[in-house]
């Protein structure tokens, strides 16, 4: 089995948008939001703004997901809406799927995940939230 990009599993999920509303790539605007989320955006604006600054960086990581342009948050808002949850999950699911290339009998689906919030991370004074640690490690 061999693995499947993860954009390649993204461009499976239709377009549902008129001929007229795709100036931007489906599949750039979801993959380039699900790293700004990764990196921490936590709103349509922020998305845009990480988009709009590490475009450069994004195109040449991920040319067959490529934008010329940083899409408004509203263009962002519009693509990310229109989305299906279960082929959105379904495209993340092939692209999981693809990356057990163990070729064990059994295919390992586990991960353990560990989550931590640090002690005294926190400060209400500086607005600063508590601290998390997230570690994942596959069982085999």
């Amino acid at each position: 089995m061999t693995t499947i990009d993860l954009a390649s599993c993204l461009a499976a999920i239709p377009d549902r948008r008129g001929a007229e509303g795709k100036i931007y790539g489906q599949v750039g605007v979801i993959l380039f939001s699900i790293i700004a989320m990764l990196s921490g955006a936590r709103s349509y604006r922020q998305i845009h703004a990480l988009i709009r600054a590490r475009l450069c960086v994004l195109n040449a990581a991920f040319p067959d997901a490529a934008l010329r342009r940083a899409p408004a948050y509203t263009s962002v808002r519009g693509i990310l809406r229109q989305l299906d949850p279960n082929e959105l999950e379904q495209a993340f699911r092939r692209h999981a799927e693809s990356l057990d290339v163990s070729c064990a009998a059994a295919p390992s689906r586990f991960i353990a995940i560990d989550g931590k919030t640090l002690r005294q991370s926190f400060d209400a004074f500086a607005d600063r939230k508590a601290a998390h640690v997230l570690s994942a490690f596959a069982v085999d």
